[in-house]
């Protein structure tokens, strides 16, 4: 009968997410199971391009570099470094001629100066070293340099919270190919961590508990939707997941601040990082992505916040439905990309 649900019609779900508030739509049916997402692997880019500003050799061609893991002999700027940070050459955000980071009044409209760091950290001197071909010891480089310049950029009293993201791959919004990150910081509470952070707040006082410790819970206990454990993290497709195989990745122990990750816990953060992006370069055919790191803002006492790192392949589209809602919709359910990725 017209209109009937079938088997291959399942009732569309709205979740919330339960760290913003925000409303997904799961709309899934068999016409999109996870497999049908994998695609074929894409050929692997030279370790080498001249047109490339941050392969090795190329140094001249980026700002001079405030911070590189390289030989204690070697000069700046030059070949040698295992990561290398520079500040970005077509920034979003100046960190020069800082005046006032209050918000101003143009009519009836606000605005602030878009003042803070923009930083690249470039992974390898590798074009083609990408997070799931590194050796989880150089990915460890790639975090604790993440953990120095966390540090660094902090004691800038203006700046109130950072941000580093990954785009990997031109479909999710790469401008250069060479596999790197970018952090920012802000002289204002972004308005997703602002989010997470009330609803963090508001759990801990109805609960007595951390929001993040208990979605960890509650994934090991249900188990349908974790990917990925190991001693110190866990891996999972969150609830109100935004996007196919989206991945929440967040310490088992309740930390704050990702600096407060010692060296026991890096290294398991590198493995499981590892094998995810390995896991999905598997299955999926290595899709572009984006990811990023939220970890607790440098002002103010937010023992309460838990850092996490979330992974986002970029395999659907963004169009009119979730920009006149901020609603978005995701074809694959949380519970069957995480079995699809185990």
């Amino acid at each position: 009968m017209k209109g009937e649900l079938t088997a291959d019609r399942a009732i569309p779900e709205l979740r919330q997410d339960i760290l913003t508030g925000e409303w997904v739509v799961i709309a899934s049916s068999r016409a999109t199971r996870p497999e049908s997402f994998s695609t074929e692997p894409k050929k692997p880019p030279k370790k080498y391009l001249a047109s490339c500003p941050f392969c090795s050799g190329n140094e001249a061609q980026t700002p001079p570099e405030v911070f590189a893991i390289r030989p204690a002999d070697s000069a700046n700027d030059t070949t040698g470094w295992k990561v290398r940070v520079v500040p970005n050459k077509f920034p979003a955000l100046l960190n020069e001629g800082w005046h006032s980071p209050a918000t101003e009044e143009r009519g009836i409209y606000s605005f602030k100066q878009a003042l803070g760091h923009h930083e690249v950290i470039v992974h390898s001197p590798d074009h083609n070293n990408t997070l799931a071909q590194m050796d989880p010891e150089y990915l460890e480089l790639v975090l604790r340099v993440y953990q120095d310049r966390l540090e660094a950029l902090s004691k800038d009293p203006k700046a109130v919270s950072a941000i580093i993201i990954i785009n990997q791959g031109r479909e999710a919004g790469a401008s250069i190919e060479h596999p790197h990150s970018q952090l920012f910081t802000l002289p204002l509470l972004a308005p997703r961590l602002k989010l997470e952070l009330e609803k963090i707040k508001g759990y801990q006082s109805q609960h007595g508990q951390c929001l993040v410790c208990s979605m960890i819970e509650n994934e090991h206990a249900h188990g349908q939707r974790l990917v990925a454990e190991n001693e110190h993290f866990s891996a999972f497709c969150p609830f109100a997941s935004r996007s196919p195989f989206e991945i929440f990745i967040a310490p088992k122990k309740h930390q704050s601040a990702f600096g407060q990750a010692d060296g026991a816990q890096l290294r398991s953060f590198a493995h499981i990082l590892k094998l995810l992006f390995s896991r999905l370069q598997e299955r999926l055919g290595d899709p572009p992505y984006n990811a990023f790191l939220h970890t607790r803002p440098f002002r103010g006492r937010k023992r309460d916040y838990h850092w996490h790192f979330v992974i986002l392949p970029k395999i659907s589209t963004v169009a009119g439905f979730e920009f006149g809602t901020d609603i978005t919709i995701n074809v694959v359910e949380p519970e069957a990309a995480a079995e699809f990725l185990r």
